[in-house]
């Protein structure tokens, strides 16, 4: 269950998965995030680049988040 903490929410998430994964520190996680939350915000489906989807998905996995879209 997702806290009020994103950081916290994080380290759970880094639990579940365990290995493969390396910890970020608090700050490293904060930048990621917000980079992560801006590259969001800034992106048009209808006319995603090739660089920011990748990049969206090495943040998505760095940050551990799972995949927003659902197969039909």
């Amino acid at each position: 269950m997702p806290t009020s903490d994103p950081y916290q929410d994080y380290l759970d998430r880094l639990s579940e998965v365990g290995a493969g994964h390396k910890r970020l520190t608090e700050d490293e996680f904060g930048a990621l995030d917000s980079e992560y939350e801006r590259l969001i915000l800034r992106m048009d489906p209808d006319d995603i680049q090739l660089d920011e989807w990748k990049r969206a998905e090495e943040l998505r996995f760095l940050l551990i988040l799972a995949d927003d879209e659902e197969d039909e």
